[in-house]
């Protein structure tokens, strides 16, 4: 998925930031909702709270992004 695709998403983060909760149960509803859908910023974020590579981080938001397009199509 490009970023351009993903930002298409963006407009729809508000309501994914549930869903990415779930996802990443150690990263805070505000820390979710201040990243913006901005995709580097979520990644970075990923990175950081589980101490994973930015390919590993990176992978795991795209593969969210992917899914949560899937469900709400």
């Amino acid at each position: 998925m490009d970023r351009a695709r993903v930002d298409t998403s963006i407009s729809q983060w508000s309501g994914l930031t549930s869903m990415a909760r779930i996802v990443w149960d150690n990263v805070t509803l505000d820390e979710l909702i201040s990243c913006e859908g901005d995709t580097q910023k979520l990644i970075a974020l990923v990175q950081q709270r589980y101490n994973i590579t930015y390919e590993a981080a990176a992978w795991q938001v795209m593969n969210f992004f992917r899914t949560a397009e899937y469900y709400q199509a």
